[in-house]
């Protein structure tokens, strides 16, 4: 699929606009209205706890990332990091503790090849089984994530890839 974005890699539709093709095509996956798809939805999702856009960082390849920007809209991140991580900036220290309800931190116990693409695909499959209607995002530079995008776009999943947190 052609990127619209120069940062989007791959995009999928959400099951709703798969099953409905009379309907109006959802906002980009990128820009303001990926995390925010309506006021009401927005309020409805943040006094439920629920989220309706979940990103996965591969922090391995993609270390530059921008808390702030998923601060008070239903988006859940889960930051993976690579067993020979162990330092972090305490900016990032800092906003993961301020949007502790937001951000999951996964320390990946083994190394090798593909190690934490393996373990960010098995995150990924747990959140669309809970929330297939939600918005998928994958943060990474990493192509062999292309495949799995592939299929979960024929699956009509709505999920697409990121070389950064900036261009989502």
């Amino acid at each position: 699929m052609v990127a619209e974005d120069p940062g989007q890699v791959s995009r999928g539709r959400s099951r709703a606009q798969a099953q409905d093709r009379n309907s109006q095509p959802a906002d980009q996956v990128g820009g303001e209205g990926a995390w925010r798809q309506g006021d009401s939805l927005h309020a409805e999702a943040m006094s439920t706890g629920a989220f309706t856009h979940f990103v996965f960082v591969d922090f391995e390849n993609v270390p530059n990332i921008e808390l702030a920007r998923v601060a008070g809209r239903p988006v859940h991140v889960t930051l993976l990091l690579g067993k020979n991580q162990r330092n972090l900036e305490v900016s990032l220290v800092q906003s993961i503790h301020r949007l502790a309800a937001q951000v999951e931190l996964v320390e990946v116990g083994a190394t090798g090849h593909n190690a934490l693409d393996l373990t960010l695909a098995f995150y990924l499959g747990q959140a669309v089984e809970r929330a297939a209607a939600a918005q998928f995002f994958i943060v990474s530079k990493d192509k062999d994530f292309d495949p799995l995008v592939g299929h979960l776009e024929r699956e009509n999943i709505h999920v697409g890839r990121y070389d950064s947190f900036a261009a989502l």
